[in-house]
């Protein structure tokens, strides 16, 4: 009895620290890395060296793909991030997981933090999904 009281009081503190009223996690904003997380994991991160980008003309299509094309990620938006709090609708993402292609379309991203370097940091919370990109 007295370690079943221990565990469900470890695990009460371990579910309470990881909470977030939004499911945002702000440590996510000291890292400008572009990437996509899913789930709380990593799916890809842009690495210069194994990586390529490309943003489309009209500047709201971005892609990151690795150079094998073993995987990658893109990212169309419904309006250009202009502000913290602002809610881009519309907007549509696709990426490669371990074991299959995932595709959300339709969905709202809102903008957590934009850097001096045009690094911006989206977020859909019905998804809990955060997309790291630099507008170019």
């Amino acid at each position: 009895m007295r370690n079943l009281i221990i565990i469900l009081a470890s695990l009460s503190v371990l579910l309470c620290g990881c909470y977030r009223p939004d499911g945002f996690d702000r440590d996510c904003l000291n890292d400008p890395a572009q990437r996509i997380i899913f789930g709380g994991k990593t799916v890809l991160s842009y690495e210069p060296l194994t990586c390529q980008r490309s943003v489309s003309s009209s500047r709201l299509d971005y892609r990151i793909f690795k150079d094998d094309l073993s995987a990658y990620y893109t990212v169309s938006l419904g309006s250009l991030p202009g502000k913290e709090g602002q809610e881009i609708s519309g907007c549509s993402v696709k990426w490669t997981g371990t074991d299959k292609l995932y595709s959300l379309s339709g969905i709202t991203l809102k903008v957590k933090a934009i850097n001096s370097d045009e690094i911006v940091w989206l977020w859909d919370e019905d998804d809990q999904l955060a997309i790291v990109l630099q507008l170019l």
